[in-house]
């Protein structure tokens, strides 16, 4: 008896999966949360992750070529001010890629298979850039 309702309801869960429009949502364990590696969306509840190579594209930001070209030292006032902006500047320009192409969760490269989630992610540090680009 226990048998054929056990199977009955994997039978349910397998067609329910192989309806259309019946996608599985995703979540990031509570212990495994990090908010310094997600970028946009929500880890409790998504369904089309993607990451990016966040110091890539942090350092492709003007405001951090300007300690560069400006020799600002490492560690300064100056230096976190130029720091902050540029990574300010990154996460609006994931943000907006992650809306624009209907992502509900953007991470840092590698992190959902650190935190346990065996899945695929689409890189989009490439848009990112791409959208950088545009915007000079």
């Amino acid at each position: 008896m226990k048998t054929r309702m056990l199977a009955a309801g994997v039978a349910a869960i397998i067609a329910l999966l192989a309806l259309p429009g019946v996608v599985m949502a995703f979540a990031i364990p509570d212990d495994k949360i990090d908010e310094q590696k997600i970028f946009w969306g929500n880890a409790k509840s998504f369904e089309k992750p993607g990451e990016v190579d966040y110091k890539r594209i942090v350092r492709a930001m003007p405001e951090y070529k300007v300690l560069k070209k400006k020799r600002i030292k490492a560690g300064s006032a100056k230096y976190w001010l130029q720091i902050s902006a540029a990574s300010n500047h990154a996460v609006r320009l994931i943000s907006e890629v992650g809306c624009e192409n209907k992502y509900d969760l953007i991470v840092s490269v590698g992190y959902l298979k650190a935190a346990g989630l065996d899945m695929q992610a689409d890189n989009l540090t490439g848009q990112v850039l791409e959208k950088l680009g545009a915007k000079k």
